[in-house]
C-alpha cells in the first residue's frame, strides 16, 4: 500500500529537534510541533528498554493530542558498550564522550512510538557506527562549534565530525540523525491500514 498523505490524520511532532523536523519534511509528511516536558530518565537497565521507557513516557505525556491527531514521539540514544551516552552537559563531558567514541564501534538506537486515538506502536530502529581515531585536535575544533552539546554521544553524523571521523556505518544513516525514515514509513503504512 502506497501512503497517500492526503488521507494521512493530522500529525504531531512531539519533538524540538529541527534535525526530526527537517527529516519529516523531507519525507513529505505535514506536522504541527506540540512538545509536552518529560524527564528523560528510566528505571529499566537494558539500552532497548530504556529508550523504549522513555519514548513511551514522552507519547503519554502527549495523549491528549491523540484523538485528533496522530503522535509521533522520539527518542535516540547512543550506546558504547551497555553505557549510555546521552547529551553532553559541558566542553569536559563533550571531549570525554568524543574520546570514548573514538576508534571504536558504537550503537544508535531510536525508539518511535505512533499514537492515534486508542491505539499505540512503540518500535526501535538500532544502527552501528564506527569512528576512526579522533585526535585532540579534531575534537577540540569540533567542540569549538558548540555542535555536540544539543546531540546525543555529543556529536552529530550530518556535522563536519561525522564527515571526517566516522569509518563505517551498518544500517539506517537517517536513524543516527534521529528518525529511522524508512522504518518510519513502513511503520506509518501498517498502523494506518
Amino acid at each position: 500500500m502506497f501512503l497517500d498523505r492526503t488521507q494521512l490524520p493530522p500529525i504531531v511532532l512531539a519533538s524540538n529537534s529541527p534535525r526530526r523536523q527537517e527529516l519529516l519534511r523531507a519525507m513529505g509528511i505535514e506536522f504541527t510541533v506540540k512538545v509536552r516536558p518529560t524527564p528523560e530518565t528510566s528505571a529499566e537497565t537494558r539500552p532497548e528498554a530504556i529508550v523504549r521507557d522513555i519514548v513511551a513516557q514522552k507519547a503519554k505525556a502527549h495523549a491528549e493530542f491523540t484523538q485528533a491527531s496522530l503522535v509521533i514521539c522520539a527518542d535516540t540514544v547512543v550506546v558504547l558498550g551497555q553505557r549510555i551516552l546521552g547529551k553532553p552537559s559541558d566542553r569536559v563531558q563533550a571531549r570525554q564522550m568524543l574520546q570514548d567514541l573514538s576508534a571504536k564501534t558504537h550503537a544508535v538506537l531510536t525508539a518511535v512510538s505512533l499514537q492515534f486515538q486508542d491505539r499505540q506502536q512503540i518500535f526501535v530502529e538500532s544502527t552501528n557506527v564506527q569512528f576512526g581515531l579522533l585526535d585532540d585536535a579534531t575534537i577540540e575544533r569540533y567542540i569549538a562549534t558548540d555542535s555536540p552539546f544539543d546531540k546525543a554521544g555529543a556529536y552529530g553524523i550530518q556535522d563536519w565530525i561525522g564527515l571526517v571521523g566516522i569509518n563505517a556505518i551498518a544500517g539506517d544513516y537517517y536513524n543516527v540523525m534521529g528518525l529511522p525514515c524508512a522504518r518510519l514509513w513502513r511503520e506509518l503504512k501498517a498502523f494506518l491500514a
